[in-house]
């Protein structure tokens, strides 16, 4: 055995997922949803290392490495997040390579939402694509219909996209969870 592991994540596939790789490279593996939970855990027990993700519910990993170092400081923390950490001292080189991933990060997520929102405004409407007036006329009144709680009677001639515009229809309104039932 490579040593004793405690996992907090609350991201229950994450921790699935560490606990059986790291269990394959040798190390024995217990994780926790929720900070409290593991400190009661490493209380009691031999542990070797910590591993935490930083965004926790109730005890966040921050306020765990706190109360680690005031309990059991002689247990290594290694905090994991969805950005950069950076350790002190500073690498100055680091910090510019940190810095310049959260800024790349920052454009690529606004660049997805203008993207999203594009699409959105584009003449789509789920499945369905077209981009007259009439299919725009068409795109505004199904979103006006998808969120009402009546019945939508859809007529038209075979191979029309009947059955296309009511999937539409059912994938925007507050029914969508439930099955759909092309008759």
């Amino acid at each position: 055995m490579n040593g004793r592991v405690i996992l907090v994540d609350d991201d229950q596939t994450m921790c699935e997922m560490l606990e059986e790789d790291l269990g394959r490279r040798g190390f024995e593996v217990r994780w926790f949803a929720d900070g409290e939970q593991a400190l009661k855990e490493i209380a009691g027990n031999n542990v070797d290392v910590v591993l935490t993700d930083l965004n926790l519910p109730g005890v966040n990993g921050l306020e765990l490495c706190r109360r680690m170092k005031e309990s059991r400081s002689d247990i290594p923390v290694i905090v994991f997040t969805a950005f950069d950490f950076v350790t002190k001292p500073i690498d100055l080189g680091l910090l510019s390579i940190a810095l310049d991933r959260a800024i790349r990060h920052g454009q690529l997520q606004q660049k997805v939402a203008v993207l999203s929102k594009a699409l959105q405004e584009s003449g789509r409407f789920d499945d369905i694509v077209g981009e007259s007036d009439v299919m725009r006329r068409l795109f505004d009144i199904l979103a006006r219909v998808a969120g009402s709680p009546a019945s939508i009677l859809i007529t038209g001639e075979s191979g029309t996209g009947k059955e296309l515009v009511a999937r539409a229809i059912h994938k925007r309104s507050d029914r969508a969870s439930r099955p759909f039932l092309a008759i």
